[in-house]
C-alpha cells in the first residue's frame, strides 16, 4: 500500500481491529509516504527505528498519535520540523520527565500525555475519587 500512496496526508492504523502491521510496514511507510501529515497507531508497537525514519522522511508530519517509548520520543523531537501536535495515551513507556524535555526542546509542541495509570489519592482529597495521571504540555511564550 505504502509503494503506491505516495501522495498520502493521513493514515489511520487499528491493529486491534485489522492485520497487525508490523515495523517492517511502518519503514514501507516512510520511505514511501514522504508527504505524510497525521499519522495514527493504535495497537501498532512501532520501534525506535521505524520511528527514526518516520521522523527523518516525513518532514510533513503535523500530528502523530503512536505508542512509544522514551526513546521513540526522542526520535520524534529530533526530526519531523513539522509536528505541532503529539498526543500519547495509555503508554507507560513514556515518563512525564521525557515529556517535559520534548516540551523543551520543541517549545512549539503540544504535547499530551495520558499514561493511564491511575495517581495516588492525596490525603486531602476527600471525596475517595481516583483521577487518571494525564498530563498537557502546551508551547511557553516568552
Amino acid at each position: 500500500m505504502a509503494e503506491r500512496c505516495r501522495l498520502l496526508r493521513k493514515l489511520y492504523i487499528d491493529g486491534w481491529k485489522a492485520n497487525r502491521i508490523g515495523d517492517d510496514g511502518l519503514v514501507a511507510v516512510a520511505k514511501h509516504c514522504l508527504n505524510l501529515q497525521e499519522l495514527v497507531l493504535i495497537g501498532v508497537n512501532p520501534t525506535q527505528i521505524s520511528l527514526e525514519l518516520l521522523a527523518s522522511n516525513c518532514q510533513n508530519l503535523e500530528r502523530t498519535v503512536p505508542p512509544v517509548s522514551d526513546h521513540g520520543m526522542e526520535a520524534l523531537a529530533n526530526g519531523c520540523p513539522n509536528l505541532v501536535k503529539v498526543k500519547v495515551k495509555k503508554c507507560r513507556a513514556v515518563t512525564y520527565e521525557c515529556a517535559d524535555l520534548f516540551r523543551i526542546k520543541r517549545g512549539s509542541l503540544a504535547v499530551n500525555l495520558d499514561s493511564g495509570e491511575p495517581e495516588h489519592q492525596d490525603a486531602s482529597a476527600g471525596d475517595g475519587v481516583v483521577q487518571e495521571n494525564i498530563g498537557e504540555f502546551h508551547p511557553v511564550l516568552a
